[in-house]
């Protein structure tokens, strides 16, 4: 199947989502949008499993389960890094250095000193002090993550309906963050909150209610938005999100918390490499402007392909050589950057967008 002459800006408004006929180049086919909606048969999928296990089979498969996916050997390899890197590839650009230059800087910058002074601050107030400040700034992380992984495929929903954001959109997109935070929260901190109480409750329970009836919420905006769809298939798109955060949250409840990761990590990251894929493919079609592309022209793979070849090789090397701490701070430190520069190459005058259009 050809790579998808689609893309996406993560966390950009509306007004950047619009296709811009004159500043892009490809069109995006009804095929690679089935394509993109198909990655959701991993939502029934999931949900489907956990309630056999549940109901047949007396939670059997559940005990063998790990808590998160990150436990499987594999999934270092093939998701979360993997497709940071591929989008690091798209920018050893020359010109898309010049052109963000200055943007990368002050970001890097600003990460580093933010992770610096966490750091600090943790090895300078030792104990619960250092605690409370590395919860804060997981939940920091927690937030962010969350609101990058649900812009996409929610911008992704408004470009396929072929609608502009309004505040019904932008109800649907934070609640949904917000419960989606909560149960990511849950499933990696629950361990460490549940002596935490709030209202003479574990605070854990309080969110998880929190969390219910953001999830309500966010069904009821996106049920709304979806009868304002222009298409059928944008329609679909969004009961697939809306599917998304509910499976998640019951997965969660029924006890199946490396589903409510793994749900939402697959739909993201596939998509992302069919995004950067299809982006490095146009952009280097006709010469070699991506200087990664162009050292590895002698294999005489296409962009395409190259691109996540590369991406998974790198990510699975720096996971082999580092220790986990270093790995984790090298993939928190990727991570926001990544996030901040996804939200400025996809806007809708940005030089990204020239290689890859937007419908």
């Amino acid at each position: 199947m050809n790579s998808p002459s689609v893309n996406f800006p993560t966390g950009v408004d509306a007004q950047n989502t619009a296709p811009d006929s004159d500043s892009v180049v490809n069109q995006m086919y009804e095929n690679n949008k089935k394509w993109l909606m198909s990655l959701y048969i991993v939502v029934p999928l999931c949900l489907l499993i956990a309630l056999a296990d549940t109901f047949l089979f007396s939670k059997s498969l559940q005990s063998v389960l790990p808590q998160q996916p990150a436990q499987w050997a594999f999934w270092a390899i093939f998701f979360n890094f993997p497709h940071i890197v591929s989008s690091f590839i798209t920018l050893a650009d020359k010109e898309y250095i010049g052109v963000y230059k200055k943007k990368m800087t002050y970001s890097l910058l600003a990460i580093t000193v933010l992770m610096g002074g966490v750091f600090f601050a943790i090895s300078l107030f030792p104990g619960r002090t250092a605690f409370r400040i590395e919860t804060l700034f997981f939940i920091f992380v927690a937030i962010y993550t969350m609101y990058h992984v649900m812009s996409q495929q929610y911008g992704l929903s408004l470009m396929m309906m072929q609608r502009p954001a309004d505040r019904q959109y932008q109800i649907w997109r934070w609640s949904s963050v917000f419960a989606a935070t909560i149960l990511y929260i849950n499933v990696f901190m629950k361990g460490y909150l549940y002596n935490v109480t709030l209202f003479h409750m574990p605070i854990v329970d309080v969110l998880l209610y929190v969390a219910i009836a953001m999830v309500v919420v966010s069904s009821i905006a996106g049920v709304k938005i979806s009868q304002s769809s222009r298409t059928k298939l944008g329609k679909y798109y969004v009961f697939g999100n809306i599917g998304m955060v509910v499976a998640c949250y019951f997965c969660l409840e029924m006890g199946y918390s490396v589903f409510v990761i793994l749900i939402p990590r697959v739909i993201h990251d596939i998509t992302a490499f069919m995004i950067y894929s299809g982006h490095d493919q146009n952009r280097n079609a006709k010469e070699y402007k991506n200087f990664i592309h162009g050292f590895f022209s002698f294999l005489r793979i296409p962009p395409k392909y190259l691109n996540p070849i590369l991406a998974i090789s790198i990510a699975a090397a720096v996971d082999y050589f580092a220790g986990y701490r270093t790995m984790s701070m090298i993939i928190i430190f990727c991570g926001l950057f990544h996030y901040y520069m996804e939200g400025i190459i996809w806007k809708r005058d940005a030089i990204h967008r020239q290689s890859l259009k937007f419908v």
